[in-house]
């Protein structure tokens, strides 16, 4: 057999919605110490409406100070920066941008075509002289000009590669 619920007046119902709505908690001492006198003589002047002792979840007042708490129930220091959970959920899902990379692709593009312009307008003649690319190769100069446009550009990957690393 069910127990029937009891019906609360609605002029009763709305005035209690009216005072929740009102409370300001701003979670400072006096306010929990004022608030405990006020049901304490609330529950002293009329006995018929004590609580009964249901058990119910914590209201939205309740959920709010939970948070505001630290651990201990202390609330947290002024400099406490941490960052709530959904926040770093968001951050470790996130992909990383791609703009390194396309940078380090236009450097490399704008090192790699002035290289080649500086190489071809100071070892022009010796470039055509050489007939076999194996010579081109046994040459010093021409190693140290290869390496001296082929290093810088892979340096810019290995940077794009730290700062896209870096973002993850």
């Amino acid at each position: 057999m069910a127990n029937p619920t009891k019906a609360k007046d609605p002029a009763e119902a709305a005035l209690s919605a009216v005072e929740e709505a009102l409370k300001l908690d701003f979670g400072g001492p006096e306010a929990a110490a004022s608030e405990a006198a006020a049901e304490a003589n609330t529950v002293a002047a009329d006995p018929a409406n004590r609580p009964q002792a249901e058990p119910r979840g914590p209201t939205q007042r309740e959920e709010r100070q939970s948070r505001r708490r630290g651990r201990g129930g202390r609330p947290p220091a002024a400099n406490d920066d941490r960052r709530n959970i959904g926040n770093l959920i968001y951050a470790l899902q996130r992909r990383p941008s791609s703009a390194p990379f396309w940078g380090a692709l236009a450097l490399s593009a704008v090192w790699a075509a002035l290289g080649s312009s500086l190489f071809m307008s100071a070892f022009s003649d010796k470039v055509a002289s050489f007939s076999d690319p194996q010579a081109l190769l046994s040459s010093p100069e021409m190693i140290l000009a290869a390496v001296g446009i082929g290093v810088p550009i892979i340096f810019f990957f290995v940077m794009a590669m730290m700062i896209w690393r870096a973002q993850e």
